[in-house]
């Protein structure tokens, strides 16, 4: 089956009258028939015997006959016959999109539209990347971050009834989508609101008003680490904090006043430093004193759990693992274990072991090396185990550089062989034209083999017996080529 536009291929032999394999001297040639009428359709035919069609199919429609008829003349006779036939149709059957285990694909550009509703069961569609409006929507299971924003939300569509316990949490509030207009009376409860759930981002400038909020709505959990800042809150509301926490607008602290630990004061300085005593800081009195002397380095102490920040002084002693970047090291290291991410900069010492990558210049290699993948710009001193497949390029070999020294035995009997047994292209000089070693045995070869003379003309003609290849005048002295 072939459709328009495609390039059918195909082959055919050709036979003497006793059916034995025999190449047309003449041709062969071939044409396209469709719907039993020839096109002007170019075919064109290669090979020898069997030989190949190959033509463009034209326009065609679903069942139309396509045949390839070839003419050529073998053995002297002039044959002809229809050497392949196929059907024309729009489309084949590979061209339907099959998956490997057997699912035809479905183009949705290419898909008819229903004249009613059709209901579709058992099937998932995992994502919907755009959609211009969904209506009479019973559920949806998640909002992206974001979705929501002011311009979303009509005057007063937010109720207490319209969240669920936990409902709103820090993503899914886009910045200053909260107004005061958004909310109905005692719309947000303390169980709408999840751990975390309000950020300083999420309120536009004056959202919150005191007909907002259930009475207990607001609980530590509900908020955010720096979720309520100035522009946030009502002018009054720093006045009725204040006077919540202080019993006035403003109280000032003074020195032992208002901060006790266990009922004991701590004593504030004029500066406004809290006094301690160094003694108090630890009741552990074995552990204060092991923390002294491993600083101070005078006790043997060492430090066995993990160093979370910087390290400015000298560090001696093995270090399980470094997690960060290391500035820089100043002296030897005396061996490293495990593997090392990367080195930038200059290595002076051995590495034993693989290395993944070197990036910059390598000085030099001493002792052996395993493999080199890609290129090497320097020269190579030894020998080379292996060159890839197509490694030496001409451009890689220097004039002169292959001496017969550099030829094997066997390698100069092949060459030889070459030359006397390849098959030579027939060729002819032109009369008074020097010629090459092929011309001048063609012509002898030819001259024996197919001569015509006439009085005193010879006609010497080519390997098919009817192409002159030259013309030799002959007289009473002399033989002269003519043509």
């Amino acid at each position: 089956m072939v459709k328009t536009g495609q390039v059918w291929t195909g082959n055919f032999v050709t036979k003497d009258i006793t059916g034995a394999l025999t190449a047309a001297s003449v041709g062969p040639a071939g044409a396209l028939y469709v719907a039993g009428d020839a096109t002007l359709d170019v075919v064109t035919i290669s090979g020898a015997n069997p030989y190949k069609f190959s033509v463009t199919m034209p326009a065609l429609t679903a069942g139309q006959s396509v045949g390839l008829y070839a003419t050529a003349t073998v053995d002297g006779v002039a044959t002809g016959d229809f050497v392949a036939y196929e059907i024309g149709d729009t489309n084949r059957l590979s061209d339907i999109d099959i998956a490997a285990t057997g699912e035809v694909g479905l183009n949705f550009d290419n898909v008819k539209v229903a004249s009613a509703p059709t209901t579709l069961t058992n099937i998932t569609i995992p994502t919907v990347t755009t959609t211009a409006t969904a209506t009479a929507v019973t559920t949806v299971n998640g909002l992206a971050n974001d979705v929501i924003t002011a311009a979303s939300i009509n005057t007063g569509a937010l109720t207490a009834d319209a969240f669920a316990a936990d409902a709103i949490v820090a993503a899914t509030l886009a910045t200053g989508v909260l107004t005061a207009d958004a909310f109905a009376a005692d719309a947000i409860v303390a169980a709408t609101l999840a751990t975390g759930a309000i950020t300083a981002d999420a309120f536009a400038a004056d959202a919150i008003v005191a007909a907002t909020l259930a009475t207990g709505a607001l609980t530590a959990d509900a908020f955010a680490a720096d979720a309520i800042v100035a522009a946030t809150v009502a002018a009054d509301v720093g006045t009725e904090i204040g006077t919540a926490v202080w019993a006035t607008a403003a109280r000032t602290v003074t020195a032992a006043t208002n901060i006790t630990s266990t009922g004991a004061a701590v004593p504030i300085t004029g500066g406004g430093l809290v006094s301690a005593d160094a003694t108090a800081i630890s009741a552990d009195t074995t552990a204060a004193d092991a923390l002294e002397t491993m600083l101070d380095g005078t006790g043997g102490n060492t430090l066995t759990a993990a160093i979370t920040g910087n390290i400015t002084g000298n560090l001696s002693g093995s270090v399980g693992s470094v997690t960060g970047a290391v500035g820089s090291v100043t002296g030897a290291v005396g061996s490293v274990t495990g593997a090392v991410g990367s080195v930038t900069g200059n290595v002076g010492g051995n590495v034993v072991g693989s290395v993944a990558s070197v990036t910059g210049a390598v000085g030099s290699v001493t002792g052996a090396v395993g493999s080199v993948t890609g290129n090497v710009g320097g020269n190579v001193t030894g020998s080379v185990g292996s060159v890839a497949s197509g490694g030496i390029t001409a451009a890689s070999i220097a004039t002169g550089a292959v001496d017969a020294d550099a030829l094997a035995t066997d390698a100069v009997t092949e060459l030889v062989t070459a030359i006397y047994t390849s098959t030579m292209t027939e060729a002819y000089a032109a009369d008074g034209s020097a010629m090459t070693l092929a011309q001048a045995l063609y012509e002898i070869v030819q001259f024996h083999n197919e001569r015509v003379i006439d009085s005193t003309t010879v006609t010497v003609k080519k390997l098919d017996g009817t192409t002159t290849a030259f013309v030799l005048t002959y007289d009473t002295d002399s033989i002269t080529r003519s043509a």
